[in-house]
């Protein structure tokens, strides 16, 4: 399911780059309510390059490969080691969704969440 895409023989036809939104939790005294943004980058040959900003201010970049179904293994390690963002969004057309978890564990050095965070999200985009 990996490295299916090929620049010259089969290329990606998701290819292209797309504006995606990370939503916040629906309460901030579990989790940060604001939005993260950023920008995927897809190859012809299925490379998937995104960078962008989480809804903490924490900035987050991944490369990796798009599957034959168009699913993005989304995964950042985060807070030096103590937390992680991840999914399998699925791009499909001019838009990427999927559900994503986002966590913290607790004691990471965070005066706002202390006791750590976990949530489930939405990752959500569109071409450009």
């Amino acid at each position: 399911n990996r490295n299916v895409f090929s620049k010259k023989l089969n290329a990606a036809p998701q290819a292209g780059t797309y504006t995606v939104t990370i939503l916040g939790s629906g309460d901030s005294s579990i989790a940060p309510t604001t939005a993260g943004t950023g920008t995927v980058t897809i190859t012809t040959g299925g490379i998937v390059k995104f960078v962008g900003t989480l809804g903490d201010g924490t900035k987050v970049s991944q490369s990796t490969t798009l599957s034959a179904d168009g699913q993005w293994p989304f995964y950042v390690s985060l807070y030096s080691g103590n937390g992680s963002i991840l999914g399998l969004p699925v791009i499909s057309g001019n838009d990427v969704t999927g559900p994503v978890i986002w966590f913290k564990l607790a004691g990471a050095n965070d005066p706002n969440y202390p006791a750590g965070f976990t949530f489930d999200t939405t990752l959500v985009g569109t071409k450009n």
